[in-house]
């Protein structure tokens, strides 16, 4: 059960009378002592009877239920919370009702906030609509309700556990990353003609040759003359997953325009290309340990999955491993895959080199991502302020170039990324694996 508070109000009333009836005592004024002992009495009536009225106030004085309460949003997009709660108080109230949520959800109807006088059993319902202006889980309640007592004198506060988690996905593909067309057209040796092979999706037709499997003569079209044989498109067993750094490096830059932010927008845009061409598409997140793991797949739940993962991730205070991360997938890659690492490079090259030894011999191909420290930062307007800030940034800025240099000696692939490119370099690897797939 809660405790009785003073308003302001009421504690000023409280003081007043109680200094006017000093000053009745020490002046012997019998006007001011009937008024002092009048105004206290009446305060201290109130108080006692809202204390009794609102008695067993608390969280078990009432039944609360989250209803039609939105559980997905695309950022961007509007969502509804709801609580409908009924108080069991043995008498009626004035209440305020107000349901906590982020700054980060900006209510665009109804209100979050309620006024009322609460009759006994009475329920009420508190609906408004929401927009999430940024991906994230956001945790909505608890319910605080108010009770006041008819004059304002004193309060009675409780917060109900009303837990509920409106989660913010990222719509891919946005407008500005949808292409027209799927992929570029790889211009580096690949046929441009699809492989000819024994696997499921028609091809073609050709005449047949004595050396042809007989099984795939195509009768209905065959003549008297010559015999067709059908040819299908051998299909690609590679894999892409992208392997996404939340150790505390991935934090540098000004708030939701930091190198996570332009990380998680690059591997949305990875995981659209992916599902537009039916590649098989993982996801792992990594600090110093695996945060979440999803393996390799196609399908619509797989894609609704994926974009969860990129929805909830947050950085981590604490370095993270990529070494760790190629040592754990491993034994656990099937077929060869794309590694997609946009990472702080915090592990030392040395140590990059003997964990990435055994996958590259399984023919898997690693492609680096780094963010940019001086171009995820936007210029200061002070000379001098830009002038400090480049210092205090220069040990890291050294740090992650001589870790590009190292990684790059391996004859690995990096590309850095600022606020709005790291999506490029995505682009590039996948008409790679397009290629690849073309030429296989």
């Amino acid at each position: 059960m809660t405790r009785v508070v003073l308003t302001p109000r009421g504690a000023t009333l409280v003081a007043a009378g109680l200094l006017v009836l000093v000053l009745a005592f020490y002046t012997l004024a019998l006007v001011l002592f009937l008024f002092a002992t009048f105004v206290l009495a009446f305060v201290t009536a109130e108080i006692l009877l809202f204390g009794w009225a609102t008695r067993g106030f608390g969280p078990e004085a009432f039944a609360t239920e989250r209803v039609e309460c939105s559980s997905f949003v695309a950022v961007q997009g509007v969502g509804m919370v709801a609580v409908r709660l009924r108080p069991r108080t043995t008498a009626g109230f004035y209440a305020e009702v107000f349901d906590a949520h982020p700054d980060r959800l900006e209510v665009v109807g109804g209100s979050p906030r309620l006024v009322t006088w609460w009759e006994r059993g009475d329920e009420q319902t508190l609906a408004y609509l929401v927009r999430a202006s940024s991906r994230g889980r956001f945790e909505v309640g608890p319910t605080r309700v108010v009770a006041h007592d008819t004059f304002g004198f004193a309060f009675r506060e409780t917060a109900l556990p009303t837990p509920w988690t409106l989660e913010a996905i990222p719509h891919y593909p946005s407008v500005r990353l949808r292409r027209s067309a799927r992929f570029p057209t790889p211009t580096f040796g690949a046929s441009p003609n699809p492989a000819r092979g024994s696997g499921m999706e028609f091809h073609s037709l050709r005449e047949y040759v004595s050396t042809d499997d007989p099984r795939r003569i195509a009768w209905s079209r065959s003549t008297k003359g010559p015999m067709y044989v059908r040819e299908f498109q051998r299909e690609s067993q590679e894999e892409v997953v992208v392997l996404l750094d939340l150790g505390r490096a991935m934090s540098a830059g000004p708030g939701t325009s930091e190198a996570l932010e332009a990380a998680v927008e690059a591997a949305g845009f990875a995981a659209q290309y992916a599902v537009d061409e039916e590649i098989r598409f993982g996801l792992l997140l990594f600090s110093d340990h695996i945060v979440r793991h999803l393996r390799p797949e196609r399908g619509a739940e797989h894609e609704f999955e994926i974009a969860r993962a990129l929805a909830g991730a947050e950085v981590e205070p604490c370095t993270s491993s990529l070494a760790s991360v190629l040592d754990y997938l491993g034994p656990r890659l099937a077929f060869p895959a794309h590694l997609l690492a946009f990472t702080a490079l915090d592990d030392p090259p040395a140590e990059l080199a003997r964990a990435w030894g055994g996958l590259a011999r399984a023919g898997h191909q690693l492609h680096v991502f780094v963010p940019d420290l001086e171009r995820l930062y936007p210029p200061i307007p002070d000379p001098v302020g830009q002038r400090a800030f480049e210092i205090l940034r220069a040990p890291e800025v050294r740090r992650v170039e001589a870790h590009v240099e190292g990684v790059r000696s391996l004859g690995l692939p990096v590309a850095r990324f600022g606020r709005r490119d790291a999506t490029e370099g995505v682009t590039l690897v996948f008409a790679q694996v397009r290629g690849r797939r073309v030429a296989a």
